[in-house]
């Protein structure tokens, strides 16, 4: 016997122990999925770190973040969420959307960002007056363009902080 038929073998085996267990589909309805509120950027938004604006790709576990107050924190935990093109069509609110430069005050953002629609930004420098971008929709974001697949880049320094990406001071937390 080769290895191709002894792999077979075992597949077969696996399988028939499986019959005994109800394995019907389970029905996604889209319904199920429309609790969607996670945060997050897409690629290219440049984050301010003590070294300077980073790319949100480059971003490491300790890199130190500046936050709303002027200290720095570090980076404690890293992320990136790929979502497909059936997925983006079944859950639409997932789908980021594109806020345009200096669409929220000169500045902010200080270039066009592609942005989850529940991020929550910070428009007047104190945290208990962050809103999502989903709240602020009506007066500067536009829908993202069509895209096949999108790519969140998520981070947070281990508590909730306040930090800038792209201009704008965005609510990061566990």
């Amino acid at each position: 016997m080769d290895q191709a038929d002894a792999d077979d073998a075992i597949l077969a085996n696996v399988l028939s122990e499986l019959e005994a267990f109800d394995l019907a589909p389970v029905e996604q309805d889209s319904q199920a999925h429309g609790a969607w509120c996670m945060p997050g950027f897409t690629g290219k938004s440049r984050v301010a770190t003590s070294f300077g604006d980073l790319p949100i790709e480059a971003l490491r576990l300790r890199d130190t973040l500046r936050t709303i107050s002027g200290s720095f924190l570090p980076v404690k935990f890293l992320d990136k969420v790929h979502l497909e093109n059936e997925f983006l069509s079944q859950v639409p609110e997932a789908k980021p959307v594109w806020v345009r430069a200096n669409a929220l005050g000169k500045g902010m953002p200080n270039k066009d960002l592609m942005i989850s629609r529940h991020q929550r930004v910070n428009l007047s420098h104190t945290p208990q007056n962050a809103k999502t971008i989903e709240q602020l929709l009506s007066r500067l974001a536009l829908p993202a363009a069509a895209q096949d697949t999108v790519t969140y880049y998520l981070f947070h320094c281990g508590e909730p902080a306040m930090v800038q990406v792209d201009g704008i001071w965005c609510l990061t937390e566990p």
